[in-house]
């Protein structure tokens, strides 16, 4: 055999094993985008530090070494003693929806709504879990009240997914 195509063989190989091995971590996108973005729109209403503390929570989320477990008490310790933390709430409701915790959900997304009344995106979320508890009239209700609140493409997108709603 050549040496050209042993090396490249052996190459390969090794490339396979270096990336099959790379450390892997699980993707929480929904989560991570929704709360970094919708902190940064509302980080004046929360101290610095609290916010900081929130993010190393979601951080934490995603990094495999330490229990997921850890990073959610920490949250609800956050949600407790600050009950008007909007970062905090909404990713409490984001996990509960990851685990079919609907009432959970609606109860974090209405303590986020308290604090944050024109976000589209809570309003969106709300309704899935008020749907997922076979609660479409609050759904519809959640919805309406959204559209209400919002404006632009955010409402835009409530309304067709209010029609969508309508129609099923």
């Amino acid at each position: 055999m050549k040496k050209g195509p042993a090396i490249l063989l052996i190459a390969g190989a090794a490339l396979l094993v270096t990336v099959y091995f790379l450390p892997v971590t699980p993707e929480v996108p929904a989560l991570e985008e929704a709360v970094s973005s919708e902190t940064e729109e509302h980080a004046s209403h929360d101290h610095e530090d609290v916010e900081a503390q929130v993010q190393a929570a979601v951080e934490s989320l995603s990094d495999t070494t330490k229990p997921p477990m850890q990073a959610i008490l920490k949250l609800r310790q956050i949600a407790e003693e600050h009950p008007e933390n909007f970062s905090a709430n909404l990713t409490l409701g984001l996990l509960s929806m990851r685990t079919a915790q609907y009432e959970n959900a609606v109860m974090r997304f209405e303590k986020v709504l308290v604090v944050a009344p024109h976000n589209a995106d809570t309003y969106g979320f709300l309704a899935q879990a008020h749907q997922a508890l076979g609660q479409t009239d609050k759904a519809r209700e959640t919805l309406e009240r959204g559209i209400g609140q919002t404006g632009g493409e955010k409402k835009a997108q409530l309304e067709k997914t209010l029609i969508e709603l309508n129609n099923n």
